[in-house]
């Protein structure tokens, strides 16, 4: 016969994977079927085995990674497309190659 162990709050879960409940808690609606959700109202019971934490553990360094990276790639192609959307901009009104003083006569020559 196996003992059963106790079940975790997420509290308690999160400590133990080391990070925070709300971490805890985006991992957990990533990474579990939406018909496996707690509810509305329910909160989310972990099994406190060892085995259970350390599979956790090891999926919950996965999803970090994970995240991360595709929080830099949101990043670089913000930066890209704001340079692209700046490019733009500024090459509407001037001419790369005119100066300034180019600029100046010409307009004081229409006047």
């Amino acid at each position: 016969m196996t003992a059963k162990t106790a079940d975790m709050t997420t509290k308690d879960f999160a400590a133990s994977i080391g990070t925070d409940p709300k971490t805890l808690r985006k991992y957990l609606r990533d990474s579990t079927p939406r018909d496996l959700h707690p509810g509305k109202g329910s909160r989310w019971v972990l099994p406190g085995s060892k085995s259970e934490i350390a599979k956790h553990r090891r999926a919950f360094a996965k999803w970090q990674k994970d995240q991360a990276d595709a929080a830099a790639e949101r990043a670089a192609k913000a930066a890209k497309d704001a340079d692209a959307a700046l490019t733009e901009v500024e090459g509407l009104d001037e001419d790369p190659t005119e100066t300034d003083e180019e600029v100046d006569q010409e307009v004081t020559e229409t006047e």
